[in-house]
């Protein structure tokens, strides 16, 4: 601007003015320029990343009532720790152990070279799942591979389903034709064991063959609102239409659960258990039941964490897990006795039904 101001007159002043103009906007210019790239190094420092994501977490984390965490004495805690010479790794470790004691397996931090995670939910507990031996053992030889389902029929013509991932697709034609062939079982085994979760819509489809006739509510997410621990939106209700299919089972249906199954996992373990045909087997789910949203940090990485909580329809929270209907306990010592106990006591229970 001064430039443009003085250039017509510029070549009238006396040489030792002009000397001092240029140097007065060339001293101008780089102390400008000066600030704006100090702006944008203090936009990215250690202390700066930590008060972003911190702050965040604050306003739109859902669970800090059901966790029984006191945010603001815990930031201070860690933010002590945070010093604008620390490295990457340093500061990575600082910012990831406070996310962990949400205690939530919704929250991470994802940098470049690593990803924080919480997996306390199933790993303080007995593993009762080998996917190896159950394939060998029940499935056999000869069971189906229909998209992601494994299936065959166990003894007394019991229909067993197992899906390993809700990340992974499938077709109407695929579920139709597994329907098919069950149709006529006394019961169906569905087994969710060590599911991790993935999209909460395949959840929701997977369920749409066991509908009723009428409307069913399966539970109520809350999303969170505002700033103020009680901010949150009105309960939308999940529910569970009429079916359009040919094919409805309403027979027995046995989903096998444990602490692996988590996230939509966990929600379509929940929202079967309100069907009035659906028997939950096994441990206690691992939970699960916020969905997250994701933030950048300018330094370039990552986080995630749950922003809302879902319910049943009788206001119980799922995010530490759902209860079975029938627990069962089994540990890799009953393979010696080639029995799964958790598909032994759903076979069990199918056959008392069907001849009740």
């Amino acid at each position: 601007m001064l430039v443009k101001k003085y250039k017509r007159n510029l070549h009238s002043l006396p040489p030792n003015l002009i000397r001092v103009f240029l140097a007065f906007n060339l001293v101008f210019y780089f102390s400008t320029c000066s600030q704006l790239l100090l702006k944008k190094d203090m936009s990215n420092t250690p202390l700066h990343c930590f008060d972003m994501m911190s702050y965040a977490v604050d306003t739109h984390y859902s669970l800090f009532a059901e966790k029984k965490v006191n945010w603001e004495k815990l930031t201070k805690i860690y933010r002590a720790r945070v010093y604008d010479s620390m490295t990457q790794d340093s500061l990575f470790i600082v910012m990831s152990s406070l996310l962990a004691e949400l205690n939530d397996g919704h929250v991470n931090l994802f940098s470049t070279t690593d990803k924080s995670r919480n997996w306390h939910w199933k790993e303080d507990f007995v593993d009762n799942y080998n996917e190896a031996f159950v394939q060998r053992q029940y499935l056999k030889n000869n069971f189906k591979i229909t998209g992601p389902f494994y299936h065959n029929f166990l003894r007394d013509s019991v229909g067993y389903i197992t899906y390993r991932s809700f990340a992974a697709p499938f077709t109407t034609e695929e579920l139709d034709y597994i329907l098919q062939r069950y149709r006529n079982s006394p019961a169906i085994i569905i087994d969710i064991r060590d599911n991790g979760g993935g999209a909460l819509q395949n959840a929701l489809t997977l369920m749409s063959p066991f509908s009723t006739k009428n409307k069913i509510t399966l539970g109520y997410g809350y999303r969170k609102a505002g700033r103020l621990r009680t901010d949150f939106s009105k309960g939308k209700a999940f529910e569970l239409a009429p079916s359009r299919r040919n094919i409805i089972f309403q027979k027995p249906v046995f989903v096998l659960i444990n602490r692996g199954t988590y996230s939509a996992a966990n929600y379509y373990a929940a929202f079967m258990s309100v069907l009035p045909n659906v028997t939950l087997v096994g441990d206690r789910t691992g939970g699960g039941g916020g969905i997250p949203i994701s933030f950048d940090l300018p330094n370039g990485w990552q986080y995630r964490m749950s922003a809302s909580y879902t319910t049943l329809p009788n206001g119980t929270s799922i995010e530490s897990g759902v209860a079975p209907d029938v627990e069962v306990a089994t540990s890799a010592s009953d393979e010696l006795i080639f029995k799964d106990k958790i598909i032994e006591r759903a076979l069990e229970l199918a056959t008392k039904m069907k001849n009740e």
